[in-house]
């Protein structure tokens, strides 16, 4: 492998990695000292290498950015792995993938490479993304280095790799075009981004995979990429050797389901699917069938969608629309030429009364502010509303505390509150709760301010202080409740104190500050357990007891990290199982509250480990759910043979299947309780009936004692 120096600027390829036979991956890594730049992430199925590869020039902690240009099936879960390994840098990428990363709560910094025009990154001088529409992908792109000249091309210019053949220009080029052919839509796609290749200095070309294609022959190779001619069976077919081009229409409806895919939930895109002649697969959200044909399915399809979701899915299929009507000379979707026409005179006319508006604007923005502050406090109290607490925490993550400083939230609590509402009065109350905030802002320090909690309470918030002043703080507003004279009642108060010091500070800024609010609930509530005036802090352990151990039995990865995720989230302790041999031998080592199984599993199914717990004494009374993208009706049947107490179909609805978890846990809890009461019965039982045997043998030797006999009829 090559190392390309340019002053203190290299680049260095990783790999290859021997994927199959054919395949062969690289990753590369650009350094300077400005910054670290990793181009790509490799499949799981080759990380170990790459991990060792990547190791010998620099660590993850050091990784300032990831771009990840293409992905697959794997690309998350390794971005999880890097993560672990200490990368906290940037992931640089398009909006699909930010999606998922999003989706799936992966704790990363993120930015679309449509953002970066808007952004200071200390490279935009140097780097240039390059976007290749339907390369294989609609929302594609290629990196450019500009001070190495080299271009990392993803799908383009990658092929195949044989690793015992002599890689000549002219087998180069070979095992490019059958790559390309194999894997692009046509040569039209090619030469749109050759167009803007013409613009930079080239001299070096790194494809995602097989050959790498140096100085000496990349002219060669661009010249010939450029004169390649194919059109492969994706979106179209070349007649013998004539370019003659038949279209697939429903290859091209597959593109913009795609595009739809992409940006609203695929539960969304399959019920507006859902009774149409556009027949969906379930599991990879593409049109497998359709009574329709040609003009016919090119017309009605955008017709189906605007009566389905009306004007806003139509534009967002816009400007694709218009990129493959130009490509394949198709005419305008009759939609478009009624809907559309009516919706821009809309948009005109909106124009219009935008100018009348903006002058009535104006006038209304004083107002608007002054009612803005009005809404965002307290009508008792006139504290501003916990809401806004939060929204300044974010911010207030963003910046560093000072050595040995730190931040910290008192909440307070009025111990007689309850009792003050209902002996006399809401109004009493809510007067005992301004009294509350009079007491505090008289006897508060100057670093202090207050907030009113969603609930009785009030917070009170301390910026760049110590441990011992928050607590000191809290002791004094304890002694000013119980001494004060406003109350109708002598009255005590229960203070909670949560520190940001207690956080992790890898957690993302709402992890954080939804766990500092967790914190001071359950304090408070073991302050209330504990009685009246207790002040509780770090130094009381909470319980932390868990919900129950669930084990999820899947071979799918995206599937299966998503619910680890979700019960960790609930506090759940997650056991992972790949098989049916690895889940049953599980279930035998350790208590499991709730199986949730995949039906197709390598080797056995989900079915045979139901079966194999039904004949079991000890096991056959765990919740079994299956999840499945299979939900037939000859499934549902023989899920209703074995017992199994819930089919669901993937995708998962997470609120749905929490909800079937807890009554199942509920369920599961009163067997054991019933099982506790009759195991306790058979044991007194027991002992009651081996008494008797042995006073009956004692006295008469010769003879078996009734309970012997009772013993030995049971056994029968």
């Amino acid at each position: 492998m090559k190392e390309q120096f340019h002053s203190q600027h290299k680049v260095l390829p990783l790999g290859p990695f021997i994927v199959d036979r054919l395949h062969t991956s690289y990753q590369y890594l650009i350094q300077n000292d400005a910054y670290s730049m990793l181009i790509d992430l490799p499949t799981l199925q080759v990380y170990d290498l790459f991990h060792q590869a990547f190791l010998s020039h620099q660590s993850f902690e050091t990784l300032s950015f990831i771009t990840i240009q293409h992905s697959d099936m794997t690309t998350l879960d390794v971005l999880n792995k890097v993560i672990d390994q200490g990368f906290k840098g940037t992931v640089i990428t398009h909006e699909f993938i930010i999606r998922q990363i999003i989706n799936l709560n992966i704790p990363i910094q993120w930015i679309s490479i449509d953002q970066l025009d808007h952004t200071s990154f200390s490279f935009r001088a140097q780097i240039q993304f390059i976007k290749t529409r339907f390369l294989p992908y609609p929302d594609g792109f290629i990196t450019y280095d500009h001070v190495s000249k080299t271009l990392f091309s993803a799908y383009l210019f990658s092929s195949y790799y044989k690793a015992h053949a002599v890689p000549s220009l002219d087998y180069i080029e070979k095992m490019i075009f059958q790559f390309e052919k194999a894997y692009l839509p046509s040569s039209e796609y090619i030469r749109l981004v050759m167009r803007d290749l013409e613009k930079i200095k080239l001299s070096t070309i790194y494809p995602s995979f097989g050959y790498l294609i140096d100085p000496s022959i990349a002219l060669d190779v661009l010249e010939y990429v450029t004169k390649t001619e194919f059109f492969n069976h994706h979106l179209h077919h070349q007649k013998d050797d004539n370019p003659i081009v038949e279209i697939n229409f429903i290859e091209i409806m597959n593109e913009f389901i795609g595009i739809l895919a992409k940006n609203y939930p695929r539960i969304d895109v399959l019920n507006t699917f859902t009774g149409s002649p556009f027949h969906l697969d379930q599991s990879t959200v593409t049109l497998k069938k359709t009574s329709l044909v040609d003009y016919k399915l090119w017309h009605y399809f955008f017709e189906y969608i605007y009566a389905k979701k009306g004007i806003t899915w139509l534009i967002l299929l816009e400007p694709s629309l218009r990129f493959i009507m130009a490509r394949f000379q198709l005419e305008l979707p009759a939609i478009y030429r009624t809907e559309l026409v009516k919706y821009h005179l809309e948009v005109h006319h909106l124009t219009e009364k935008q100018k009348e508006l903006e002058t009535t604007i104006e006038s209304l923005r004083s107002e608007i502010e002054s009612a803005k502050d009005h809404m965002l406090r307290d009508p008792i109290t006139g504290l501003y509303l916990q809401g806004v607490l939060k929204e300044m925490m974010y911010k207030h993550f963003e910046h560093v505390a000072p050595k040995g400083k730190t931040r910290g939230i008192i909440l307070i609590h009025l111990d007689q509150l309850m009792d003050i509402n209902r002996r006399y009065g809401k109004e009493t109350g809510n007067e005992s709760l301004r009294n509350l905030v009079y007491t505090i802002e008289k006897g508060k320090s100057d670093f202090v301010s207050l907030f009113k909690q969603q609930g009785p309470g009030i917070l009170a918030v301390m910026e760049d202080v110590t441990k011992e002043m928050i607590v000191k703080e809290a002791e004094n507003y304890r002694n000013l409740i119980s001494e004060s004279p406003h109350f109708i009642d002598k009255v005590t108060a229960s203070m909670a104190v949560v520190t940001c010091e207690e956080v992790n500070p890898e957690l993302l800024v709402n992890d954080k500050v939804k766990l500092i609010f967790d914190l001071l609930e359950k304090r408070m509530a073991l302050a209330h357990q504990r009685g009246m005036n207790e002040l509780i802090d770090e130094s009381y352990k909470l319980s932390e007891a868990k919900e129950g151990n669930i084990l999820l039995v899947d071979q799918d990865l995206m599937s299966r990290n998503m619910l680890y995720r979700l019960f960790k989230r609930l506090n759940y302790e997650v056991i992972l199982a790949d098989s049916v041999v690895e889940a049953f031998q599980t279930i035998q080592k350790q208590k499991i509250d709730i199986v949730i199984s995949e039906i197709n599993l390598s080797k056995m199914d989900g079915f045979q480990l139901k079966t194999m717990l039904n004949e079991s004494k000890i096991f056959h009374q765990i919740p079994f759910v299956m999840v499945s993208h299979n939900k037939t009706l000859e499934n549902i049947n023989r899920a209703n043979t074995l017992d199994v107490d819930l089919i669901l179909e993937k995708p998962v609805i997470p609120e749905e299947l929490i909800g079937h978890i807890k009554r199942l846990k509920e369920r599961s809890k009163m067997y054991d309780r019933q099982w506790s009461f009759m195991d306790s019965l058979w044991r007194t039982h027991h002992h009651r009936m081996f008494a008797l045997s042995h006073h009956y043998s004692k006295n008469h030797p010769s003879l078996s004692s009734p309970a012997t006999r009772w013993s030995q009829r049971l056994s029968l």
